[in-house]
């Protein structure tokens, strides 16, 4: 009788763990985040680094230009 009980238990937390498995609802939220992850953030920094490179480079530049000639 134990071990049916047992075995009963078992067939239930089988039953309630089956549907968790089959669901899939979860895979575009999954995709959209993996794609942010690993596609727009990096590239949101290299363009921010870019313009900081490109910002400090044009007001070396600028500063260069507006010497006056030897």
């Amino acid at each position: 009788m134990n071990q049916s009980s047992t075995e009963d238990e078992t067939r239930i937390k089988q039953d309630e763990v089956i549907p968790l498995l089959a669901d899939t609802t979860g895979g575009p939220t999954m995709e959209w985040t993996l794609l942010l992850g690993f596609m727009a953030l990096p590239a949101y920094w290299i363009i921010q680094t870019l313009l900081a490179t490109l910002t400090a480079y044009y007001g070396l530049m600028t500063t260069i230009n507006a010497m006056p000639l030897p």
